[in-house]
């Protein structure tokens, strides 16, 4: 049951089971050195549960599609709060390594996998994420959103065809009870 209440807190932000191929070559990772700063500070507010950040460095039109600023904001804050009665702590969630970068209409758009630890009761997890990072102001701001968050058809629809996510993986259990 536990495990059940932390998958559906985790729809919110769309951390299901991914880890991604590497297809990006390391000129487009250095032209663009906000990407991993700012995908980490994304991280950074999801594990220290600063839920209007994670809001303000996410998409705008996830944010339209889910329904708003105030309603993303309540159900990330119900989220927190049943990973603490579940007694489930978030250790971290870390970028690995862009994968891949388009450029379509003036935005920018690359994949970025993430890392998260997760702890519960006698017992620690490794689980990836995908996110989608998008820039209008040529790599300077992204905004970012889970893959698995959005229908990409709606999100992007100029690039939904074009964008290479990840693979499907299982979590690793790190430590047993």
């Amino acid at each position: 049951m536990k495990a059940l209440h932390l998958v559906i807190g985790l729809i919110f932000l769309g951390t299901t089971s991914f880890v991604c191929a590497q297809n990006q070559t390391p000129a487009m990772a250095t032209a663009y050195p906000n990407l991993p700063a700012q995908a980490k500070e994304y991280g950074d507010a999801f594990v220290r549960g600063d839920v209007e950040k994670l809001v303000e460095l996410t998409y705008p039109k996830y944010i339209e599609i889910a329904g708003g600023k105030q309603k993303l904001i309540s159900v990330g804050n119900a989220t927190r709060k049943q990973f603490e009665r579940d007694a489930m702590q978030l250790i971290s969630w870390m970028p690995i390594e862009v994968t891949q970068f388009l450029e379509e209409s003036g935005s920018l758009y690359a994949v970025a996998p993430m890392a998260m630890r997760t702890k519960g009761r006698g017992f620690e997890t490794e689980d990836y994420d995908c996110l989608i990072a998008v820039s209008n102001d040529r790599g300077e701001h992204w905004t970012f959103v889970s893959s698995t968050c959005v229908r990409l058809k709606d999100a992007f629809p100029q690039v939904a065809e074009k964008l290479v996510l990840c693979s499907e993986k299982q979590p690793v259990r790190l430590a047993q009870p």
